[in-house]
């Protein structure tokens, strides 16, 4: 069983690593090095496709595009040379505007009480909390959640983000993206505005899809040949766009990669808040 499972690959997902993070995720990356080899997505795709597992293989990937990739958890990669894959939204950057679950669930906290409350009946919500109807969102077709989202900035008008909110959920500008170093840093897709994919109109999910490579290749100048789904979420027309415009593509699923594993729906380990956490995520029985 130890052989075995020192033959799997592994994925780690990040999101957010703000600055009060900093010093853990510098001593997860130090972990990380000392036990494993951290390459590139392009290297563990390659052990994939060739059948040839070698141990310890680890790659990085940080979802969301989030500024404080760029200004804390990059230049950490850069000190360890540990290479690592950024999913983007190209159509979020340069806007100001964020992940819509970040800002609607911002927006929802800001809320006393009553006015929760007040604005559940109004939506037409379930009862629940916040966390509750942010799933119950994503549930939702996009044109239905998109008036759930106008609603709520219209009923929220006076809020304003705090430093704190912009700091975790700011996302980098396009000259930000543009200094990352191409030789440690591959940026992949993570569709145009980070929509729930199985919950809109074949067309609609096609160009987010597509459109989405075409757009970062076109303002970076580099290839973009990952993708990951928001939050997860597929059905068989979704795999079917993403196999036309990508090599491969990353899920939510937490689980080791072996050579039977689909290369449009790999598996990811979630990072942890703490490194104890993080070795047990990645050393545990059958990883």
């Amino acid at each position: 069983m130890l052989a075995k499972r020192q033959k799997c690959l592994r994925v780690l997902m990040y999101h957010g690593v703000p600055h009060a993070s900093a010093a853990v995720f510098e001593t997860q990356i130090r972990y990380l090095k000392a036990h494993f080899s951290i390459v590139s997505l392009d290297e563990i795709i390659a052990s994939l496709v060739e059948g040839n597992v070698r141990a310890n293989l680890l790659a990085l990937t940080f979802d969301d595009g989030l500024r404080n990739n760029f200004t804390v958890a990059y230049p950490v990669l850069q000190k360890f040379a540990a290479p690592a894959t950024f999913f983007v939204c190209p159509g979020l950057v340069g806007t100001g505007g964020w992940i819509w679950t970040h800002e609607a669930r911002m927006r929802l906290r800001s809320l006393q009480p009553g006015e929760f409350t007040e604005f559940s009946k109004l939506a037409g919500v379930p009862a629940g909390g916040v966390e509750e109807m942010i799933e119950w969102m994503k549930c939702l077709e996009c044109a239905q959640r998109g008036k759930i989202e106008t609603a709520l900035r219209t009923y929220t008008s006076g809020f304003s983000p705090t430093q704190e909110q912009r700091e975790l959920y700011d996302l980098m500008s396009w000259e930000e993206l543009s200094r990352l170093d191409a030789e440690l840093i591959t940026i992949g897709s993570h569709t145009m505005v980070h929509p729930i994919l199985s919950a809109l109109d074949e067309a609609n999910c096609a160009r987010e899809i597509s459109d989405s490579r075409t757009l970062l290749e076109a303002r970076l100048g580099r290839k973009v040949d990952y993708f990951c789904y928001p939050n997860g979420a597929k059905n068989d027309f979704v795999v079917k766009c993403v196999r036309k415009s990508y090599r491969a593509a990353v899920s939510t699923e937490c689980n080791v990669l072996t050579p039977i594993n689909s290369l449009f729906n790999l598996p990811r380990i979630p990072s942890a808040e703490t490194i104890e956490l993080l070795a047990w995520r990645l050393h545990r029985p059958g990883a």
